[in-house]
């Protein structure tokens, strides 16, 4: 097979971002569907809610800790309920409540400091969360600081931004050094992302008449995610940008010209007679 070379409620929050009544700090589109999913989580859960799971005992979605406890782990607290529980299911973290269940019921002016405590606490989560704080009073009158952590759609979630090498410096990864840095855990990922600049094969399938044929090309593999490849339709920089969905190719080897090979599925074969013109940017 020959080869071819072309082819201002201080309720709402986004930790880590300024806050204007709901405007929140974030990356896309997906990012702000996600936290707005997030966010509704958390206003459809009633006080007669919060205060039904307060009166339980607590479990993987809820946590009780005293006033003077809330300083020392507040972020790892709101980072793993994100991490850990469904995505959009609300976790309730207690403030003011001892292990035993009874409430300190210390007065406002408590309640206020564990709000700006957690909020400053939880400035270095990353990347960004949602989280809602809201001032429970109990049938007896007493109050309750509950926080509720939805399971978000964003994770993992740390605390602390991640750090990556530029020349000489130890610089903050931006956000799409993180995406990259998450991507590469995954193994197919990870394992293309090492021919970056190099030259691959790309075997694409077409159908004919007797059945589908694949056809190689020479390409400049150029970058991927988990969720798609792009590459140079040419084993140099001027052929045009190609991407395709990451499913859609099987990983192999060549050894004859000692170059990593990309085979499409031929079970997803579809007639690309014309080339894959549609997916060229």
């Amino acid at each position: 097979m020959g080869l071819e070379g072309t082819s201002t409620s201080p309720a709402y929050q986004s930790l880590g971002a300024p806050v204007s009544r709901g405007r929140f700090h974030i990356g896309g589109i997906d990012d702000r569907m996600t936290l707005m999913n997030e966010r509704q989580a958390g206003i459809d859960l009633s006080d007669q809610d919060i205060l039904r799971r307060l009166a339980d005992t607590e479990d993987n979605f809820s946590e009780r800790k005293t006033f003077g406890d809330i300083g020392k782990d507040a972020a790892k607290t709101v980072c793993a309920f994100a991490n850990s529980a469904p995505v959009g299911y609300p976790c309730l973290l207690f403030v003011g409540v001892r292990n035993d269940g009874s409430l300190e019921n210390k007065g406002d002016a408590e309640l206020d400091n564990s709000q700006k405590t957690i909020s400053d606490k939880c400035k270095v989560i990353y990347p960004p969360l949602y989280m809602l704080q809201k001032c429970i009073k109990t049938p007896a009158g007493e109050s309750v600081l509950a926080v509720i952590i939805p399971g978000s759609g964003n994770r993992p979630h740390f605390t602390g931004r991640s750090y990556v090498r530029r020349g000489s410096e130890s610089i903050e990864a931006s956000d799409q050094m993180f995406g990259d840095l998450i991507a590469e855990r995954n193994s197919k990922t990870y394992f293309l992302r090492k021919w970056i600049g190099r030259v691959i094969i790309v075997s694409l399938a077409k159908i004919t008449q007797s059945g589908p044929v694949l056809s190689d090309h020479l390409c400049k593999f150029i970058d991927c995610n988990q969720f798609y490849l792009t590459y140079r339709d040419s084993p140099d920089d001027t052929g045009p940008l190609v991407s395709w969905p990451l499913s859609r190719f099987e990983i192999s080897y060549d050894h004859t010209f000692d170059v990593l090979r990309l085979i499409e599925n031929v079970g997803g074969a579809q007639d690309y007679s014309r080339g894959p013109a549609c997916w060229t940017v």
